[in-house]
């Protein structure tokens, strides 16, 4: 008999520290049995539910609050009568299946609450939530702000785009009356010095031109609204191509052309006029960061069942610390062992781009003074063999 009172009094000390745990814990709890009936409960639970937890309790008596009777009591105001049924049936699954994954769920005038529940091995179901209306508002406002952030780089891509057309026009005008001066198409010039000032308008007005075809595609890829036109053609065309383009440039500068293929298939499915781009992009930089009498090889192979385009310099190469800013419109690094170079640091970015649209990727290999090296990596979706 005396064990049985200490068994006893150590059980109602058990409960009551349940009790209190329960009660102290800082969300909304609740215990319901393997029928659904409410076995315990916090006060954060019952101020959840708020008037429709005390409707149930006295509509219930000496009887257990059921979870269909709370559910429906707590939505039928928030929830249309159509769809009243449907929702109830949902929420009594959910807590029958009590899979213990977090479900989100907004309580009106209380916030929005991730709700736990699990089943016990006897059968009872118990349920724990966590307010997280202050993450869902912040959440909310990171969305506000990030769509806020791309309808300006929409805008702001639109109008270089608008830009770039309208500068375009007057541009080729100067371009072509200057071209026109040169070859003597209004007469001869005599006077030399006037033919060094028509040549440095042409100069410039082709070198702007440029930079503005450079904005031009970038505000395009970054609009969304540069389309692919895929085409079959061979990785050896293409290479051929760009080095015929950029040979003229690089002998000027004394620097030699190097290609080294092997395991190529017969063809790739791209856009040959964006690849192409974006390879001769990679091609002039190599030039350009490059001293005089070093060489700049074009390394092209298939490599893990992806077409591999590798441009290998002996240049100044890029700190470790800045190879990242490479790929960030006008992130320029230092100039090159020659006065500092032409261009607005769009290359890179714009080759990145375009490589990326075609499912590829480009990654950079580089360290101070000991030369660069970028990967065009394209899917094997693209490789078309013989």
């Amino acid at each position: 008999m005396v064990l049985d009172s200490k068994q006893a009094a150590r059980n109602a000390a058990d409960a009551l520290i349940l009790r209190e745990s329960i009660q102290e814990f800082p969300g909304p709890v609740a215990v319901y049995d393997h029928d659904d009936n409410l076995i315990a409960c916090n006060e954060l639970y019952k101020w959840v539910h708020g008037a429709a937890f005390d409707t149930v309790r006295e509509r219930s008596g000496n009887s257990p609050i059921r979870y269909e009777d709370l559910v429906r009591e707590s939505a039928k105001s928030v929830v249309d009568a159509d769809d009243l049924e449907a929702h109830i049936a949902d929420r009594v699954k959910a807590q029958r299946d009590a899979t213990g994954q977090p479900t989100d769920r907004f309580y009106p005038n209380r916030g929005w609450f991730r709700i736990i529940k699990v089943r016990t091995p006897s059968g009872a179901v118990v349920g724990f939530a966590t307010n997280i209306t202050e993450l869902k508002e912040k959440t909310a406002e990171l969305e506000q702000a990030r769509a806020a952030a791309d309808a300006a780089n929409t805008a702001k891509s639109a109008f270089l785009a608008n830009m770039s057309h309208e500068l375009r026009t007057p541009l080729n005008a100067i371009i072509g009356l200057s071209e026109a001066l040169i070859s003597g198409v209004f007469g001869p010039i005599e006077n030399e010095k006037h033919r060094e000032y028509i040549t440095d308008i042409q100069d410039s007005g082709n070198h702007l031109l440029a930079l503005i075809s450079d904005l031009l595609d970038l505000a395009k890829v970054e609009a969304g609204t540069l389309d692919l036109y895929d085409e079959e053609f061979a990785v050896a065309d293409l290479i051929s191509d760009c080095v015929n383009m950029m040979l003229p440039i690089a002998v000027k500068a004394s620097i030699g052309l190097t290609t080294q293929m092997s395991g190529i298939p017969c063809s790739i499915c791209a856009d040959y006029r964006k690849l192409k781009q974006a390879v001769l992009n990679i091609l002039a930089n190599a030039i350009k960061y490059s001293p005089t009498g070093t060489d700049v090889q074009i390394v092209t192979k298939v490599d893990h069942d992806s077409i591999l385009i590798r441009v290998q310099d002996q240049g100044i190469g890029i700190d470790l610390d800045d190879v990242g800013r490479v790929f960030e419109p006008f992130g320029r690094l230092a100039a090159t062992q020659r006065d500092a170079p032409d261009g607005a640091g769009l290359g890179l970015p714009i080759a990145k781009r375009l490589v990326e649209l075609h499912g590829g990727a480009i990654s950079i290999d580089s360290a101070r003074g000991k030369g660069t090296t970028v990967d065009i990596r394209l899917p094997k979706g693209r490789i078309r063999r013989s």
